[in-house]
C-alpha cells in the first residue's frame, strides 16, 4: 500500500493541534514515527509543522525491519 500524501489542510491541522499540546504543557514532546512508504519531503514538512507550533522538542524514532 502506497502512503498517503499529506495536504495543506492535514498540516494546518497538525500545527493547530500542536499549539493547543504545547500551550498545556510548554515541555511537551513530539516523536514522529516513519516508515519506508513516507517520503523524506513530508517528514521536513512534518518537522515544519512542529517547529511553527512552537514545541522544542522533535524525536526520530525508526524500528529496524526485523529479518
Amino acid at each position: 500500500h502506497e502512503a498517503e500524501s499529506l495536504s495543506l489542510a492535514s498540516l494546518h491541522d497538525l500545527t493547530d493541534a500542536l499549539k493547543l499540546a504545547h500551550d498545556k504543557n510548554p515541555n511537551v514532546v513530539v516523536f514522529l514515527v516513519g516508515d519506508k512508504e513516507r517520503k523524506y519531503e513530508e517528514v521536513i514538512e512534518i518537522a515544519n509543522a512542529v517547529q511553527h507550533a512552537g514545541v522544542d522538542t522533535l524525536s526520530l524514532v525508526f524500528n529496524p525491519e526485523k529479518k
